[in-house]
């Protein structure tokens, strides 16, 4: 994706991020998400891990993001430190992985329906999905490298991945209560 494409494809996932009334009002007869919508959803989401520089992944990503922002009962929370600063370098493909983590998410709460209320295990999901979508950009682009995510697969590696996103939930909890601390001007 070249720079002003994902300029405005992050301004576009911000602005639904940060605007969840308007969708809900927009969608304020949507009923429940179908099977067939759900069992699309993993399909997508899977491929977009599988494939995420395919010339479809753009199209795939803002169709399965509207979708995930319109149906009422699958919710994910939003949280890029969880897989830190992956920006630092002037990464081309932060905005994707970081909406990468919600569809994980997603994927995980329709496919573990009881285990759709642990919040670590939805962030986990999200982590994992993220990283394996980072794995198949760096098998496309063997050159390419994002830092910390090389950090985060080393510690999936050693079995420090689990305590690694329950010490950064924190991070995410503590911005969720206190997003005036974040805002600019404050």
């Amino acid at each position: 994706m070249n720079r002003p494409r994902l300029i405005a494809f992050s301004i576009s996932i911000l602005l639904l991020v940060a605007s969840p009334a308007s969708s809900q009002q927009k969608n304020k007869g949507r009923g429940p998400s179908t099977p067939e919508e759900r069992r699309r959803a993993v399909e997508m989401t899977v491929l977009l891990e599988n494939d995420p520089l395919s010339p479809e992944a753009e199209k795939r990503r803002k169709s399965l993001w509207y979708w995930l922002a319109s149906v009422p009962d699958i919710k994910v929370s939003l949280c890029a430190s969880l897989i830190g600063d992956i920006d630092q370098n002037g990464t081309e493909f932060g905005p994707e992985l970081v909406v990468q983590m919600a569809f994980a998410q997603a994927r995980f709460i329709i496919e573990s329906p009881a285990e759709a209320g642990d919040e670590f295990r939805v962030y986990l999901a999200g982590v994992e999905g993220a990283l394996r979508t980072y794995a198949s950009v760096r098998r496309a682009k063997p050159t390419f490298r994002i830092y910390v995510l090389e950090a985060l697969l080393e510690k999936q590696r050693n079995g420090a991945l689990r305590q690694y996103v329950k010490s950064a939930m924190e991070t995410c909890r503590k911005a969720a209560e206190n997003p005036a601390e974040k805002s600019p001007g404050n």
